[in-house]
């Protein structure tokens, strides 16, 4: 009787094991399927893990893609079936979040985000010109809940050239570009549609010189950026969002050449937009001559070499080219001054070619054949000659 009691025993202690084994097991399994993640306001246990587990609730983080850190008071805006269901802002840590019940309990479905505007208006226009557009996906489980992280592109900062010029001499006494008050800019981007700024107005005039040996390029500051889809992998647009500062004066960007001529080379190696002429002058001698233009006339900078805008979006090298217009009646010119050379100095070989917009001379040029000049000027000193 005792024996049978003990054997009893055992089996009840036996059975209660088995039972608390799977229940530990069935514990772990929830655990591993179903993850737990520190409040999505505490940093105490994964920092920048959004909170997991909440009903009827999509969240995130947003960063900069350029650096890693958190994207701070950018727009998120939420649509399901075509709709738009709520607004909200990242906060200090790039996170954000939506609750309601609009997001639905059933596993696999599909809610869009979008960063930085509004759905139907991304590619042309910006809650932020500091930033590039993002649109993607995030699934719901069987709760409602979803999240992801994304990584929004910040603007660049590039120039928009009114003109560049280049000396590789110190006998340049001055390469000057001067210009009227009213210039109708277009843009033109080569990924993607092109967005956002497609035109500009300058309506200020400016004067910009070089002296001695010195290349730069002269213009004004403004923010480049694109739109990102993030479910294709495609940039569906990029462009100029806004100027840098619409208070700075235009800026002077310092460029080596980039074009050096080969006076063995039909067009001396140049490309063939380029027109060269070359002159010969010596001690106490100098040429000064100057291309004008007073009409209503068209001007473009496509990217060449240093010349154009180009920049990085989502790892695509972009490039836009600019085409301005000018209206009658303000005068254009850009003046070239070389020499006098000391006294003594042998004679040197100059040439100077251009490139851009061809203005014309108010007479003819007994040095330059083509009587063509350009927003983009060089003079090379090709060196003593006999």
């Amino acid at each position: 009787m005792v024996v049978e009691e003990m054997k009893q025993g055992r089996q009840q202690r036996l059975l209660v094991l088995i039972a608390l084994v799977t229940f530990v097991v069935f514990l772990s399994f929830v655990f591993v399927a179903q993850p737990v993640y520190a409040d999505s306001g505490s940093n105490s246990f994964w920092p920048g893990e959004p909170g997991g587990g909440s009903e009827h609730t999509i969240e995130g983080y947003v960063y900069n893609r350029a650096t890693g850190n958190p994207a701070a008071g950018v727009t998120v805006y939420l649509y399901f079936g075509g709709w738009l269901r709520a607004v909200t802002m990242t906060d200090a840590n790039g996170h954000f979040i939506f609750q309601g019940s609009y997001i639905n309990p059933y596993i696999g479905w599909d809610y869009i985000v979008t960063i930085n505007g509004e759905d139907s208006y991304l590619g042309y226009y910006l809650d932020d010109y500091h930033w590039g557009q993002w649109k993607g996906i995030v699934q719901t489980d069987d709760i409602g809940y979803g999240y992801r992280y994304i990584y929004l592109e910040p603007a660049a900062v590039v120039n928009v050239p009114a003109t560049a010029l280049y000396s590789n001499t110190a006998y340049t006494q001055q390469i000057a570009y001067s210009t009227g008050s009213s210039h109708d800019l277009n843009f033109k981007s080569s990924v993607g549609s092109t967005g956002f700024l497609a035109s500009q107005s300058w309506t200020q005039g400016f004067t910009w010189t070089i002296y001695g040996q010195h290349t730069a390029q002269f213009g004004r500051r403004y923010y480049a950026v694109g739109y990102y889809d993030d479910s294709s992998g495609s940039i569906f647009s990029t462009g100029l969002s806004a100027p840098f500062d619409e208070n700075e004066p235009f800026a002077t960007i310092d460029v080596p050449e980039y074009l050096t001529p080969d006076l063995s080379k039909p067009n001396y190696g140049l490309p063939t937009d380029a027109t060269p002429f070359s002159f010969v002058i010596g001690g106490s001698e100098s040429v000064s001559f100057q291309y004008m233009e007073t009409g209503s006339f068209t001007w473009s900078f496509g990217y060449s070499g240093n010349v154009g805008i180009s920049f990085l979006f989502f790892s695509a090298s972009v490039k836009i080219d600019v085409t301005g217009t000018v209206t009658s009646g303000h005068t254009n010119a850009v003046t070239l001054t070389v020499g006098p050379l000391p006294a003594g100095t042998p004679h040197h070989k100059f040439v100077v070619y251009t490139r851009g917009f061809s203005f014309t001379m108010p007479s003819n040029n007994p040095y330059d054949p083509n009587n063509k000049g350009g927003l983009e000027l060089h003079i090379w000193d090709a060196g003593v000659t006999t």
